[in-house]
This record gives structure tokens, sequence and C-alpha cells, in this order.
């Protein structure tokens, strides 16, 4: 890339963030959590430095300065690096190389503006029910309307709908905007 040239690190970090998510092979659901989680700690970074709009949840950074773009790389290696620990090393690297690519310092000060947000974002986000994600066990059953696997697999049930029970992150309870339960099998 030319110096003149402006990536956009949230776009940018949204597609590796994806991209873990595939090798990873999150089932259902999860990778949205995943992601959200990592969207939310480059938001806090980058309003930390750039003051603009009100903070999701980390609004104690102290000195906050540097580039935004360091701030938000980084809160987005660490959330990644926590949430798929076997790729650590690989995230690492990425971010390294992103870091190069886009000739961000890694002495930038925006760097323990993204170390500082990410850390406190998982801690606040640690007991949210998100992670370890549970091992499908439902195999279904065969009476009217009992989901059933699926040729040629037969594989079980999913396990995205423990996702219903994770801590939201806006909403007030899992159950907010639920709509009532379809009517039973056996009415007209």
């Amino acid at each position: 890339f030319p110096r003149n040239t402006r990536a956009d690190v949230i776009a940018d970090w949204n597609v590796i963030g994806i991209q873990e998510c595939v090798t990873a092979g999150r089932p259902g659901g999860s990778p949205s959590i995943d992601l959200a989680t990592m969207h939310a700690a480059m938001y806090d970074a980058v309003q930390a430095i750039e003051k603009d709009y009100e903070p999701y949840r980390v609004t104690d950074v102290p000195n906050a300065t540097g580039s935004p773009a360091a701030a938000a790389a980084k809160a987005a290696r660490d959330v990644l690096a926590a949430r798929f620990p076997a790729r650590g090393g690989a995230i690492g690297t990425i971010y390294d190389n992103y870091l190069t690519a886009h000739f961000i310092d890694s002495n930038d000060p925006g760097v323990a503006v993204g170390t500082y947000v990410a850390g406190k974002l998982l801690a606040y986000r640690s007991c949210d029910g998100s992670l370890p994600i549970p091992t499908p066990s439902f195999i279904g059953g065969t009476g009217i309307g009992e989901w059933r696997p699926t040729p040629t697999a037969f594989s079980p049930m999913n396990p995205g709908p423990y996702l219903g029970q994770v801590t939201p992150f806006f909403m007030t309870r899992p159950t907010q905007f639920r709509p009532d339960p379809p009517p039973a099998v056996t009415s007209k």
C-alpha cells in the first residue's frame, strides 16, 4: 500500500474475524457472538481515543492516545486470540503482518489502548455463557413435530439453541423479543 492509502481497519478485521470463525468451524450462530465481542472491543478502543460517541462498555481508558487503527487492530487481535486460543499464534502473525502492511508502528500508543480495552471487555463477557460451546447431543425423536436428523449424515442437532441463554449485548434479557410458541401439532 502506498502511504496515502487509508485501509478500513474495521472492515479488514471483520474479514479476518469471519475467516477465523470458519477456520475454527464454529457451529450455528456462535460466530455472531465471536464477531460481536470483537466489534465491541474495536468500537470501544476507537472511542477511547476519538471520544466521538458513547462507548459500549469500557469507559475508563487511562491516557488514551495514539492511532485509532492501531487500537482497533490490537483490540480485534486480542479478542480473536482469546476466543480461538488454538489459533493464537496464527492470529498473532496475521496481526503482525497487518501492522506492517498498513505502516502501523507496533509501539504506537493506540496498541496499549487496544490491549486495555480488549482485556476489560473480555473480562466483562467472560461469564456470558457463550464459551465453551456445548457438544451437540440432541439427536431428535420420531414423534409428530419432533426434529429428526436428515440423511446422509444423520448428525445431531446443531448446538445453536444454547445461544438463547447467552447474556445479551444490548437487550435486557434473552427472552425479551421471543415470539409465542407455535400452535400444538395436534391443533386445527
